[in-house]
């Protein structure tokens, strides 16, 4: 009995620290992850531009969208998370209020 039970808390620890090795390496190898990008909130999409990469996303995608401890938080379709700290916004923020309030369905801002 001891030596299933060891068994499998040696492969839950393999497990464990191989997952972490994968996304400590990935993450040292890709440039895209950790560069500064730029967002773009349009009447049409929201446009992510960096040095080495773009991408857009239709607000169709968007199905959520809140604020949360000084952040505002767009999520997908596909659960993935955007945060954005409200003051990054400046002076553009009532204007991105009223965007995101015409093209989101939940919206909690």
């Amino acid at each position: 009995m001891f030596a299933a039970a060891f068994t499998i808390a040696v492969m839950l620890v393999i497990i464990a620290v191989g997952t972490y090795r994968a996304a400590v390496r990935r993450w040292n190898t890709a440039v895209e992850l950790r560069e500064q990008r730029q967002y773009t909130f349009t009447e049409g999409e929201i446009q992510a531009t960096g040095e080495t990469c773009a991408a857009f996303s239709a607000w169709s995608h968007v199905v959520r969208v809140g604020q949360l401890a000084g952040q505002v938080y767009l999520n997908t379709n596909q659960n993935q998370f955007h945060l954005f700290p409200v003051t990054a916004f400046g002076d553009q923020w009532e204007e991105f209020r009223v965007l995101v309030a015409e093209k989101v369905g939940t919206c909690r801002l």
